[in-house]
């Protein structure tokens, strides 16, 4: 029974570890994907297919005709929203790494319940 509490609590342990791993290598990616977006591979992919003086909205509102272009400025919001974006999906996979560790270790090592209802029962008079 030791040597399974031993393991489990090791996985539980692998979980967390790699849990808060990614969880400062997500952080990371995200703050360089709001700082400097250029560095990140697919990031540049995209900049480099989408030009400042590109088009991204054109038509016309009966004889006036309009174009909406993609700004640097724009795209840099644009990036800062999908790197919050994936931090909050990251997150919610992250925590449910962390309290699967917690929860494996908590199953190996359970706290001692209290015997008091027991005690009580048995310290009583019974006439």
């Amino acid at each position: 029974m030791e040597g399974l509490r031993a393991l489990l609590s090791m996985v539980g342990l692998v979980l967390v570890i790699a849990g808060a791993g990614f969880l400062l290598y997500v952080g990371f990616t995200v703050i360089k994907i709001i700082d400097t977006p250029e560095d990140i591979k697919i990031l540049s992919v995209l900049f480099e297919n989408i030009k400042g003086d590109e088009k991204v909205i054109y038509g016309n509102a009966g004889p006036q005709d309009f174009n909406v272009y993609f700004s640097p400025r724009l795209q840099k919001i644009i990036y800062s929203v999908l790197g919050l974006m994936i931090l909050a999906v990251m997150t919610q996979l992250i925590g449910g790494l962390l309290s699967a560790g917690v929860r494996i270790i908590r199953a190996a090592y359970p706290a001692p319940r209290p015997d008091s209802f027991k005690k009580s029962f048995d310290k009583r008079d019974v006439l």
